[in-house]
C-alpha cells in the first residue's frame, strides 16, 4: 500500500505523536482528492433525487445497477444549466470529488449535466405502459357507492398514512387495514396479496367493504418505483372491490393509478373523497325529507284536479253528444212520421222505441265513464291520507307536529295528539304496555 507524505508541519511522525481532529482528516481527504483529481471529470448515470434549494443550489444523486454518487452544484453554475433533469434522466456529469469538511461527506462537486438518454427505469415504465394498455388498463371505471359504511385499506399499519386515512374518512366509515411493505424488493409482493386476500374475504362474507384503498405518502423514485410492478398493477386491475389509488404526492403517477376505478392525489385526499360522499348522501336524504310531505301533497293535489277536470270534461262532451243525437233522431223521426203516417201507427211505434233504445245505450255508455273515473279518485282517496283516517284509524302526532313512529317515543308522561277523520284531540301517555 503506497505511502501518504504530508508537507508542513503535518508529517508522519507528527501524526504518530498526536490523533488527528475530525476537521483535520476531512481537510487531509479533501486536499488529497483534489491532487488525485486536478480537472473535472465525467460520470455517467440515472438521476435519482433532486433537489433544487431556495439558495439556488442543486443537491442530487446518479447512480448505476450497483453504486449510487451524491453530487451538488452551486448557484453559479445552476444558473447557466439549459438542460434540467428530472428523476429516472440518464445524464452525464462534469466535476471533481471532494469531502465536505463539515460532516465528511463525500460528493461530486459538479460544474455542467447533460442529457445522455432516456433512464432505464423510465424507459420500462413507458413500455410497459403501452404494453398493458390493452390488458390491464381496458376495464371501465367504477364509481363508488352511494353512502360509504367501511373500507379496506391496503398500507403499512404503522406511519403517518394510516393515520392520514383515518383523520380524512370520518368517523361513521369502518376501517380494515390490510399490512403489507410499501416499499422495497417485497413491496410487490405483500401490496399485490393483500388486495387478492381482501377480494377473498369479501367474496366469502369475512368482510363487507364498500371499497378499497392502496395507500403510500410520498418518497423518492425509487421508493414509489415498485408501483409500476405488474404483479400490483394486474392485482388492482382483477379487483372486485371499487379500488382507490393514492400512492405518493400530486406529481406521482405510478402505472397502478391506471388500473385502479379512482386516483387520489395524496392518502389524505382518498380519504375526504370517502367522507365527502357520505357528507353529500346524508344532505340529499336530509332534503328529501324536508320536501316530501310538500311533494307528495302537491301531487295529491295534481291527481285530484286532473279527475275533477276529466269528469267535468266529460259530463260536458257526452251531454252535447246526446243533445246532438236527440235533435238529429228528432228530426229524423219527424220526417218518417210525415211519411209513414199513412201506414199506420204500428210502424210509427217501431220507430219511436228505436229512438229510446238509441238513447239508453248512450246514456249507459256515459254512466259506464262516470263509473271508472269515479274510481280512479276513490283508489287515490284511499291511499291518501285522509282515506286512511275515514276508514277508522288514527294518526298519532307529537307536540311539534312530527308522526310519532315507535312506543318509545312516548314514555309516560309525554303528551301527545291524535288526529281522526272529525278533528284532534290531546293526550297524554300512560307509558308502554308490556
Amino acid at each position: 500500500m503506497s505511502e501518504l507524505i504530508f508537507e508542513g508541519n503535518n508529517s508522519n511522525a507528527d501524526m504518530a505523536e498526536r490523533p488527528l481532529k475530525v476537521a483535520e482528516f476531512n481537510a487531509l481527504v479533501d486536499k488529497t482528492l483534489s491532487e488525485v483529481f486536478p480537472y473535472p471529470i465525467a460520470v455517467e448515470g440515472e438521476l435519482s433525487k433532486l433537489t433544487r434549494q431556495g439558495s439556488g443550489h442543486w443537491y442530487f444523486t446518479i447512480k448505476d445497477d450497483i453504486a449510487s454518487l451524491d453530487c451538488v452544484m452551486f448557484r453559479g453554475f445552476a444558473l447557466r444549466q439549459t438542460f434540467v433533469p428530472s428523476c429516472g434522466d440518464k445524464i452525464v456529469v462534469y466535476g471533481t470529488p471532494n469531502v465536505y469538511q463539515g460532516t465528511g461527506r463525500f460528493q461530486l462537486k459538479c460544474i455542467g449535466i447533460k442529457r445522455a438518454g432516456r433512464g432505464s427505469l423510465l424507459e420500462i415504465i413507458e413500455a410497459n405502459k403501452r404494453a398493458w394498455m390493452n390488458t390491464y388498463f381496458t376495464r371501465p371505471k367504477r364509481e363508488l357507492p352511494l353512502f360509504i359504511k367501511s373500507v379496506a385499506v391496503v398500507t403499512s399499519p404503522t406511519g403517518a398514512v394510516i393515520d392520514d386515512v383515518i383523520n380524512n374518512i370520518g368517523s361513521e366509515i369502518s376501517i380494515k387495514v390490510f399490512p403489507a411493505l410499501m416499499q422495497g424488493e417485497t413491496c410487490a409482493d405483500t401490496v399485490s396479496s393483500a388486495i387478492y386476500r381482501a377480494n377473498e374475504m369479501q367474496l366469502k362474507g369475512e368482510i363487507d367493504v364498500d371499497a378499497l384503498i392502496v395507500a403510500r405518502g410520498g418518497g423518492s423514485f425509487e421508493d414509489l418505483y415498485p408501483f409500476n410492478d405488474e404483479r400490483i398493477v394486474k392485482a388492482l386491475s382483477e379487483s372486485q372491490l371499487v379500488c382507490i389509488s393514492a400512492i405518493g404526492h400530486e406529481p406521482d403517477n405510478p402505472l397502478c393509478d391506471y388500473a385502479a376505478d379512482i386516483r387520489a392525489n395524496t392518502p389524505t385526499q382518498a380519504g375526504a373523497l370517502l367522507k365527502k360522499i357520505n357528507d353529500d348522501f346524508k344532505k340529499y336524504i336530509s332534503d328529501v325529507k324536508i320536501s316530501m310531505p310538500d311533494m307528495l301533497t302537491r301531487r295529491l293535489d295534481v291527481a285530484f284536479q286532473t279527475n275533477d277536470n276529466f269528469n267535468l270534461s266529460l259530463d260536458r262532451e257526452m251531454t252535447h253528444k246526446i243533445a246532438l243525437l236527440r235533435n238529429i233522431l228528432d228530426s229524423s223521426i219527424s220526417q218518417l212520421q210525415t211519411s209513414l203516417i199513412s201506414k199506420g201507427e204500428s210502424a210509427k211505434a217501431s220507430l219511436l222505441a228505436k229512438k229510446d233504445s238509441l238513447v239508453r245505450f248512450v246514456l249507459s255508455l256515459l254512466e259506464q265513464k262516470k263509473t271508472n273515473g269515479r274510481s280512479k279518485i276513490d283508489l287515490l282517496k284511499a291511499y291518501s291520507p285522509y282515506g286512511v283516517l275515514e276508514r277508522g284509524y288514527s294518526i298519532l302526532t307529537d307536540e311539534k307536529g312530527d308522526v310519532v313512529k315507535s312506543v318509545n317515543s312516548l314514555p309516560r308522561g309525554k303528551k301527545f295528539n291524535i288526529k281522526m277523520n272529525d278533528g284532534t284531540i290531546g293526550a297524554v301517555s300512560e307509558g308502554k304496555n308490556g
